[in-house]
């Protein structure tokens, strides 16, 4: 831990540090002019019965879709635009691409006037990935990726992009795979806290109350893998199904909205490929559970009674290798069968069933000559941009891939490694995520004086996202400056108002005060907003685990609070208490007493 400054003394020595040079970017070029869309067409298809759009604008004619909304929004109690904040606070890499976004703008207003009734609030934002990517959010925020935009084959084919985008909001599917991700990992959290509470649950009378606690504080390798393990199978198997079926209803409602509008239908083919390469799951964090998974089971085969004990270290070697085949098989099976359910040639196949049924006629025109697109892709602005995606996303899929395939039971990798942002020697001030980058190869190189700088002007732009914001304030907490990281708090705030994340930076803003029972008053409530994992991070700064030795007594008595809340609080919620960094964490595990009750009383 570093030391803390000492007033006058610091100001001074940071005044004596030396400019950091600039932080090399590229040239961007101008915007050009905005684009119209292509004149409407006259299709031939003809509905013969109901379809889709007829009988959902009936059933929604006057559903309140900013109610379902706002529970994704109710997090932003300050900022005005709270769809920006969504945006900002789930770290999504939205690029400046004012142009084209504008021109999908058109192609979604024109969509939405087949729409009679009520209109959702919707947002539109590139994502700066260079891969093709496109996800509708319950905020009603729909991002569409570099990547896929440029893979686009034309007008019509981004215009069933778009309708397909804008179905899943009128069918707020994201908000119900929200209701059953969070149903199954509530139900397998109970069934896991059950089956291993007899080792775990620690009950001891006191003078006046039944103290409940677990023994190792929600920590445990037993806690810690089926929490994980939970998550990961109802974030990347179980719920990725439950999409594929909102992925074929969305794409019967997207095809209405395209007819309806005079698009060209015929763009829909090579739209539904496209989006059968984009929405396909990555599955490298379920194999990753399933790896953490079988070494845990492997312990709980086999038990070695010492270092000698040469059988029982065959048989676990045996039963390791066993059971990750098993494991291994299994995800292999759940990622070919997602693949062909969510891939464009099934999905093509069931919309032109769909389409037989429900029309007359099938429009067989081709499209009209869309130079627009085209001219789109061909300005130097986007072009520049693309690189620019490219070379983001290549050290983001490095870096990903180094977390995901590390051995169970190896640290984590160090991704300030100089080879991690080899490529990343250069920012553009349309995508924020290279400052990060940028910085990354900095602090790699010693370079901090640098590092800070790319920090502080990446989260400066308008899409500066909330993670970046976190590390420029804690580079500004590293430099002992706390004007500027109370600066920084400050763009924090008025982008995302009180939102639990920001607090580890409010901790080091009381450190630097020198304000230690703050700090601690802090750490409590971090306890209380964010679990154990915000609690780690806000205690981190500080040096040790307030909540064990607490230094004083105001925070002594909030600890207290926090710590009783959290260990009854939430007894059988299991995934709520995991975070996969407590593997190596070293807070909240009080060494032979309980945090808040006997090592603080």
């Amino acid at each position: 831990m570093l030391a803390k400054p000492k007033g006058k003394a610091k100001a001074a020595k940071v005044a004596k540090a030396p400019a950091a040079p600039p932080v090399p970017t590229v040239t961007v070029p101008k915007v050009l002019a905005d684009m119209a869309l292509p004149a409407e067409v006259s299709d031939p298809a003809v509905p013969r019965a109901q379809t889709d759009l007829a009988k959902l604008t009936r059933t929604l004619s006057t559903h309140d879709f900013a109610s379902e909304q706002d529970k994704a929004l109710a997090r932003y109690d300050l900022p005005p635009d709270k769809r920006y904040s969504y945006a900002i606070d789930h770290n999504l890499w939205v690029t400046e691409a004012s142009r084209f976004e504008r021109y999908v703008g058109l192609i979604s207003n024109r969509l939405l006037t087949c729409w009679k009734g009520s209109v959702p609030p919707i947002r539109i934002v590139i994502d700066g990935h260079a891969e093709p990517m496109a996800f509708a959010h319950d905020s009603g925020v729909i991002r569409l990726s570099v990547g896929l935009l440029n893979e686009a084959e034309n007008t019509d084919a981004l215009a069933f992009t778009v309708a397909h985008e804008i179905a899943h909001v009128l069918y707020e599917h994201q908000a119900k795979r929200s209701r059953l991700k969070s149903t199954i990992e509530r139900g397998f959290g109970a069934l896991s806290s059950l089956i291993i509470i007899g080792r775990e649950l620690q009950i001891e009378s006191g003078s006046n109350k039944l103290d409940i606690r677990f023994r190792s504080e929600f920590g445990s390798t037993g806690l810690l893998l089926s929490g994980y393990s939970i998550q990961s199978l109802s974030n990347d198997a179980i719920v990725p199904f439950r999409r594929a079926g909102q992925e074929f209803e969305a794409d019967r409602l997207a095809y209405d909205l395209v007819n309806c509008a005079k698009f060209s239908a015929s763009g829909a083919d090579a739209a539904v490929l496209l989006l059968g390469k984009a929405e396909q799951p990555d599955l490298r964090a379920l194999a990753f559970a399933a790896r953490l998974g079988a070494a845990y089971l492997t312990s709980q085969v086999v038990k070695t009674k010492d270092d000698d004990d040469l059988g029982s270290k065959l048989m676990a070697l045996a039963a390791g290798w066993a059971i990750n085949q098993t494991l291994d098989g299994v995800v292999k099976t759940l990622a070919a069968e997602l693949a062909k359910a969510m891939g464009g040639e099934k999905r093509a196949a069931k919309l032109a069933d769909y389409v037989k049924k429900s029309y007359a006629a099938r429009a067989d025109a081709m499209p009209l000559a869309d130079t627009r697109l085209s001219e789109l892709r061909q300005d130097p602005y986007w072009i520049s941009l693309v690189q620019s995606a490219k070379r983001a996303s290549a050290i983001d899929e490095q870096a990903r891939s180094a977390l995901l395939t590390v051995p169970v039971g190896q640290p984590l990798p160090d991704l300030s490694a100089a080879q991690t942002f080899s490529a990343g020697t250069i920012v553009d001030p349309r995508l924020p995520v290279s400052y990060a980058q940028y910085s990354g190869s900095r602090y790699a190189a010693g370079d901090f004086a640098t590092q800070r700088q790319a920090l502080k002007a990446g989260s400066r732009l308008k899409w500066g996202y909330r993670d970046l914001l976190i590390d420029a304030g804690k580079a500004d907490y590293a430099a002992r400056d706390v004007a500027a990281l109370q600066a920084t708090l400050g763009v924090g705030r008025e982008r995302l108002g009180n939102v639990p994340e920001l607090l580890p930076l409010d901790v080091r803003v009381a450190l630097l005060r020198d304000d230690a029972e703050g700090a601690e008053k802090l750490a409590a409530t971090c306890l209380e907003k964010g679990g154990d994992g915000l609690y780690a991070q806000c205690a981190l700064p500080m040096g040790y685990d307030p909540a064990c030795n607490p230094r004083t007594e105001g925070g002594k008595a909030r600890l207290q609070q926090a710590v009783a809340a959290r260990s009854t609080g939430k007894l059988l919620d299991l995934p709520a208490l995991i975070n996969l960094a407590q593997q190596s964490s070293p807070f909240l595990r009080c060494t032979g007493v309980t945090a808040a009750t006997n090592a603080t009383s």
